[in-house]
């Protein structure tokens, strides 16, 4: 009895966590500035650090297939007002990797005789982050259309349009700038259809992989305070660790 109240609880816990950050997810979503973004990488952090222990705590895989599925739904929840196809092909993308960070983990767990938190825990966040990262640039950039693409990459690229112009036509007046960043964005929203479906799917790829590139710095924090509430849990009696007898099979003679 126990032992289903201890887990119960855990449940519990990952799960208001990964509603944390879908609500903050769903924040950044509507704010979309620095303020924001603090709050979601928090969320992103907790539930990460806790989600390594359930990998570990969770032995059951198909209880730890229907809690992935209760977080996944959780994550969501904050965004059901605007449900599509869209959002629901991403969480089943996000249910599936994250069942598959578990499945991975439990399957190393397997073939290591001594217990090292940091090592399972650092291959296994790589892995976990993914569904995280996916989940959020889908919703980031589900809502954006080929004008706010188009606006977002001429307004980022201004001072490079100002350069290029001041080395044709030293001394322009600002104005010349927005007259040709008019034209520019007139003549790229004529493409076709098509085009301009594909350069929105590019840009989610774009910042897709460019938050997969420095998502590394974020595993620094999530690895060592997973490792802490790893230490408090065991300090008090939550969790332990036994030696398990197994048996190998091997081939011989």
């Amino acid at each position: 009895m126990a032992v289903k109240i201890k887990m119960l609880s855990f449940s519990a816990v990952l799960t208001a966590s990964a509603l944390f950050f879908g609500y903050a997810l769903s924040a950044f979503d509507q704010a979309r500035n620095l303020n924001s973004l603090i709050p979601l990488l928090i969320a992103a952090v907790v539930f990460l650090a806790l989600f390594i222990l359930q990998s570990l705590i969770v032995k059951n895989f198909l209880f730890a297939g229907g809690l992935c599925f209760v977080e996944t739904v959780a994550m969501i929840i904050p965004f059901l007002n605007k449900f599509s196809l869209l959002l629901a092909a991403a969480a089943v993308v996000v249910f599936l990797l994250l069942l598959n960070a578990i499945f991975s983990n439990q399957q190393q767990f397997k073939n290591i005789l001594k217990f090292h938190f940091f090592t399972v825990g650092g291959q296994f966040i790589a892995r976990a982050s993914v569904a995280l990262i996916l989940l959020g640039v889908i919703i980031y950039a589900g809502s954006f259309s080929f004008k706010d693409v188009v606006d977002l990459l001429l307004k980022s690229n201004q001072p490079a349009v100002q350069g290029l112009i001041s080395q044709f036509v030293p001394g322009a007046p600002s104005a010349i700038y927005g007259q040709v960043q008019n034209l520019l964005s007139s003549q790229l929203l004529g493409l076709p259809k098509i085009v301009q479906k594909l350069a929105v799917i590019g840009f989610a790829i774009l910042i897709f992989f460019s938050v997969k590139s420095v998502f590394f710095i974020i595993n620094w924090v999530i690895v060592p305070l997973s490792f802490g509430i790893y230490k408090i849990l065991l300090a008090a009696n939550f969790i332990k660790i036994v030696p398990e007898p197994r048996t190998k099979e091997v081939i011989s003679l």
